[in-house]
């Protein structure tokens, strides 16, 4: 599952440092809509929010089989 905010959308298991979120995200229409003195904490909220939900959704996410599963052959 991926995050979005105003219409950005995340890459699902988005990991990524702050430097790089605000490096890849930081020139975006989104955020430069955001008064600059403003911009960064919401900037950092996003990011939070973000890792957050990758998080959540990573221990939701079912192991994947081994493939060692018994199968017959008819």
């Amino acid at each position: 599952m991926r995050s979005t905010y105003k219409g950005i959308t995340f890459a699902e298991g988005h990991n990524r440092s702050f430097a790089d979120f605000k490096e890849e995200f930081g020139k975006t229409h989104v955020f430069m809509a955001i008064p600059a003195n403003k911009r960064n904490a919401e900037m950092k909220k996003v990011h939070a929010r973000v890792l957050k939900e990758t998080a959540k959704w990573a221990k939701k996410k079912k192991p994947e089989t081994s493939g060692n599963s018994k199968t017959t052959a008819k």
